[in-house]
């Protein structure tokens, strides 16, 4: 995850605006800070988004803050 991903995690983590944050993203990250082990994460494959529509479902607010880069 990059720094603005980063930053936006940690900061709804600390002021808990959500009553459940879930990371969706193209890999696991891993987090040395407790809390932020704690949140439940999807892993998902942005070249088939339509294999991935449970993932997104029952969400009223979503962020995305990953760039991908094509070749």
């Amino acid at each position: 995850m990059g720094g603005t991903g980063n930053a936006l995690v940690r900061k709804l983590v600390r002021l808990k605006p959500f009553h459940k944050v879930v990371l969706i993203g193209i890999r696991r990250v891993e987090y040395d800070d407790p809390e932020l082990r704690q949140l439940e994460q999807r892993v998902i494959d942005f070249d088939h988004l339509e294999n991935h529509k449970a993932d997104f479902r029952g969400f009223d607010v979503g962020s995305k803050t990953q760039v991908k880069t094509q070749k």
